[in-house]
């Protein structure tokens, strides 16, 4: 499983998990902290009480969740992505095109506590080149994963990260859908007859 580490306690898994009877594959996603599951298992749906939240949105031979963690890196834009059949797993991506204006203009205005401003001219401009790489991941899971089903309630996780930390994790996924793939190619064939 690939694992998208925010910090030294938190991360995001991502595990290719079985295929579907039509040959196509599930997979799932955990929310950790100090490696146990964030989401309170008592509002979760007996299927998913073990933090494992799995979804159907691979096509055998592509994942659209790793064209979405390429395009952010790629683009330094924010996108969106969900699943198409539920329940459905929402990630959110603000990156710099979205987060730009409020930051500079926070760091512009800062000031001390006697009024004067706290940051000389230019350092604002220079921190740019680290502010580029930032980026916000909301991910909300839709109510189909809690037993409040129906409902138009989300559960949304927020972590702040940056394009590097995603390029590692986007090269780990890669390599667990081609070893997934590899493994699992006899019986894709024999599901998408």
């Amino acid at each position: 499983m690939a694992a998208l580490r925010i910090n030294d306690l938190e991360e995001i898994l991502i595990e290719y998990n079985r295929l579907d009877g039509c040959g196509d594959i599930l997979h799932g996603y955990r929310f950790l902290f100090n490696k146990k599951n964030v989401i309170n298992p008592e509002i979760i749906n007996d299927k998913f009480k073990d933090g494992l939240f799995i979804v159907s949105d691979c096509e055998f031979d592509n994942c659209r969740v790793i064209s979405f963690f390429e395009q952010i890196i790629e683009s330094n834009s924010s996108l969106q992505y969900e699943n198409i059949e539920p329940p459905v797993v929402h990630i959110q991506c603000r990156a710099w095109n979205e987060l730009k204006d409020y930051r500079i203009s926070k760091w512009r205005n800062a000031k001390h506590p006697d009024g004067t401003i706290k940051y000389k001219e230019g350092f604002v401009e220079s921190m740019f080149e680290f502010w580029e790489k930032d980026v916000e991941l909301i991910f909300s899971l839709d109510s189909g994963f809690t037993d409040n089903q129906g409902s138009n309630s989300n559960i949304s996780l927020h972590y702040n990260t940056n394009t590097d930390v995603i390029r590692k994790f986007v090269n780990e996924l890669k390599s667990e859908f081609k070893d997934f793939k590899c493994n699992n190619r006899e019986q894709h064939i024999q599901n998408s007859m």
